[in-house]
């Protein structure tokens, strides 16, 4: 492990104590599982099969998209956060090639963790850590939205190939469920941290570039109830749990109605209150 005094780890640990349930550590843990993201997202890889299967034996479908967008989701969710927060929080940003990056398997297969194999990251001159060994500075000046959202694409690129030549779950659900997720961190990682300005703004801003492969549905929308807004995420991608028995179409599922999607949230925000 790296040490708890380490830039990138003190941020990662920020992270984690503002949401908790981050799985998330900087340098690989000595322990049995661990197994470098390049590997399972080769070309040939023998990981990736064995943990769509995984994931269908858990879930006990048949369906072999459905793995593909539990697993895609399941990933992204915590790669976003890592870059995602580590940007709100400290205006840092992970090296995110993919050879920085390790999957731990559980006990069936699954991905249940990732590791920062080295405590690299990206940062602007202006930060108190820029002269450390593992900083690397920026040379636009500073760490913007953008840079993390062109990261993020990178390191999806080779990742959202492999899924695709293993299971028929187009390229596209995969973009637009990276695009739902960083959107997701950056409202609720956004409120944690009582950041100023408009969520809305930037998530469009983040999403919406003209050269974004993030490009799609992806938005806030806000509810009037029990007396006050909520906002939450209007996602462009569909995680297909409906096909599971008993499960049914998510709250923000896209191919829900407008007006349906509300209502839900709405009984959701009440029945919570």
């Amino acid at each position: 492990m790296i040490s708890a005094n380490h830039p990138l780890r003190i941020t990662v640990d920020r992270l984690t104590t503002l949401y908790a349930d981050v799985p998330i550590a900087v340098g690989v843990p000595d322990e049995s599982g661990w197994v470098p993201a390049s590997a399972v997202f080769a070309p040939g890889s023998t990981y990736l099969p064995a943990m769509l299967a995984a994931v269908a034996a858990a879930y006990q479908t048949t369906h072999r998209d459905l793995p593909a967008s539990f697993l895609c989701h399941r990933y992204n969710w915590t790669v976003a956060c890592a870059a995602v927060g580590a940007f709100l929080i400290d205006r840092r940003l992970p090296s995110l090639d993919l050879a920085n990056v390790a999957i731990h398997l559980d006990d069936q297969g699954q991905g249940d963790q990732i590791a920062l194999v080295s405590g690299r990251f990206w940062t602007s001159a202006g930060d108190v850590a820029a002269a450390h060994p593992d900083a690397l500075i920026e040379p636009s000046g500073a760490i913007d939205l953008t840079r993390v959202r062109r990261e993020l694409e990178r390191h999806f690129e080779p990742v959202i190939d492999a899924i695709r030549a293993n299971a028929p779950f187009g390229k596209r659900a995969m973009w637009l469920s990276l695009a739902d997720n960083c959107a997701w961190c950056l409202l609720e990682f956004g409120q944690r941290l009582q950041r100023p300005g408009s969520r809305q703004r930037e998530i469009e801003e983040f999403v919406g570039g003209p050269d974004s492969r993030l490009r799609g549905g992806t938005r806030l929308i806000t509810i009037e109830a029990a007396g006050k807004s909520h906002a939450f995420v209007e996602r462009g991608s569909c995680c297909l749990s409906y096909k599971l028995p008993e499960t049914g179409y998510c709250h923000t599922c896209p191919l829900l109605k407008p007006e349906q999607r509300a209502e839900r949230l709405r009984n959701y925000v009440t029945s919570a209150s």
